[in-house]
């Protein structure tokens, strides 16, 4: 879901502006990622997936 209050990119460190990210519940805690990280992440790991998870 999309961020409503701006937070930390837990995938870069960078700031994420409200409504320029998702969150989500992870152990217990909100977290917020970037849209540009979040595809970056599925890309990497939808090919690694397809190499057998080598790079």
């Amino acid at each position: 879901m999309r961020n409503k209050f701006k937070g930390t990119c837990y995938r870069c460190g960078r700031d994420v502006a409200a409504g320029d990210g998702y969150f989500e519940r992870f152990k217990g805690r909100w977290r917020t990622q970037h849209v540009t990280c979040a595809m970056e992440y599925r890309a990497r790991a939808k090919t690694s997936t397809k190499t057998g998870g080598q790079s």
